[in-house]
């Protein structure tokens, strides 16, 4: 009977998944299909059962019944990264929305996402640049740093115009902070290797 109630549910109960959510039973990472046969075995135990575990009661009511059930099948579903890596475009809105309200540790974090996530070269090079900026202001000049020379290193070699754009700004950075510094020789050396990602004229 337990096993027709649950099959019953997991067909009739619609699938509202949330990212980081509880049900994965065998800790692989996601909530499938292997979770649901280990959910269904303690499906109708209660507090003092032997067969009663409590990772199985996820509203923490003594009993496993349908309200655990809603809540496994609300998390049944594409692993938290899957449905990350569908959100970079809306992490990258997020942060700019933080960074506009002057925000910046929120904006940084939201910045980190979504490089996290994202596919996308022309993305990752602008969040790289966004992030710099964002130290700079914040005064963490090595951190800043660090993300500007990630943007010319790692999409340098990049032809499309709109990333080669990014990576010379980040140049163009490291350029400013040697000269707020002190440091003429290596500003100049930045600012001359800033001028190797400009387009070439046709």
């Amino acid at each position: 009977m337990k096993w027709f109630v649950a099959v019953l549910l997991l067909v009739c109960v619609p699938d509202f998944s949330w990212a980081d959510s509880p049900g994965d039973f065998n800790q692989d990472g996601k909530v499938d299909f292997t979770d649901f046969i280990l959910f269904a075995g303690r499906f109708g135990s209660v507090q003092g059962d032997a067969s009663f575990d409590k990772r199985y009661d996820l509203n923490g009511n003594g009993k496993v019944e349908i309200g655990d059930y809603i809540l496994f099948v609300e998390a049944f579903g594409p692993t938290s990264a899957d449905k990350k890596a569908l959100t970079a475009d809306e992490l990258e809105k997020e942060a700019i929305s933080y960074q506009i309200k002057g925000n910046d540790q929120k904006a940084i974090e939201k910045y980190d996402e979504t490089l996290k996530v994202s596919q996308d070269t022309l993305q990752m090079a602008r969040v790289l640049k966004q992030l710099g900026e964002l130290y700079v202001e914040t005064d963490d000049v090595a951190k800043a740093v660090e993300q500007f020379t990630r943007g010319f290193k790692e999409f340098g070699d990049v032809e499309d115009l709109r990333v080669r754009a990014q990576v010379m700004w980040c140049a163009w950075e490291i350029g400013k902070i040697h000269h707020d510094k002190g440091d003429l020789k290596k500003a100049t050396l930045y600012f001359a290797f800033s001028k190797k990602f400009l387009p070439t004229p046709p």
